[in-house]
């Protein structure tokens, strides 16, 4: 999974830490004028969330390299 969702107070729990994927277009994340961001969960649910709750998840960096 591309990125980790922190999530805030009004997160539900399962959601929080959770590994996500940014949902593309033509090779382009889809993103709102907003900051929003859609990205696909592990269980297959898509969400539109605030991409500054989003990290980059380091571990597929570094299996990837």
């Amino acid at each position: 999974m591309e990125y980790v969702y922190l999530g805030d107070r009004n997160t539900s729990a399962h959601l929080k830490k959770a590994n996500c994927n940014a949902v593309r277009r033509n090779g382009k994340c889809i993103r709102g004028r907003n900051g929003s961001i859609m990205v696909i969960f592990e269980d297959g649910k898509a969400q539109v969330i605030v991409g500054r709750l989003l990290r980059k998840n380091t571990n597929d960096i570094k299996l990837n390299q």
